[in-house]
């Protein structure tokens, strides 16, 4: 789980396919037994390493990463257009890596390119 300051942000894994769910709801208005505005099957890829600047925390650094997550081609929760609007709408790409405090974090294209990547740092639901 994992939130900015408009979102919050649920990923599921599986342990029988590769792709995972993310899945997102605008910022108190969500609760872990109900359904979530925005759903999409991503399948993480692995990409010649890059280095994008990211926001982590409030803090701008850039990080090198090797991780793409890509929309799934059949099956799964196929994201509509609206889940990338908060981001770059359909020139959105999900990057993901692991930060020095062991998190994931999800970084996803800004709007218009315009400045560093939007990061949502995920923590393990307890």
């Amino acid at each position: 789980m994992g939130e900015n300051e408009q979102l919050s942000f649920a990923v599921t894994t599986y342990t029988n396919h590769d792709d995972l769910t993310i899945s997102y709801s605008p910022k108190g208005s969500y609760a872990p037994d109900v359904h979530m505005s925005e759903v999409a099957s991503l399948v993480p890829t692995t990409i010649s390493t890059t280095t994008i600047q990211v926001v982590e925390s409030g803090v701008t650094k850039d990080v090198k990463m090797n991780t793409e997550l890509k929309l799934q081609n059949s099956g799964g929760n196929q994201a509509s257009i609206d889940f990338f609007t908060p981001f770059n709408g359909n020139d959105t790409k999900v990057y993901a890596y692991p930060n020095n405090n062991g998190n994931i974090v999800l970084a996803f294209t800004p709007t218009e390119h315009n400045g560093p990547y939007t990061t949502i740092v995920l923590e393990e639901k307890r």
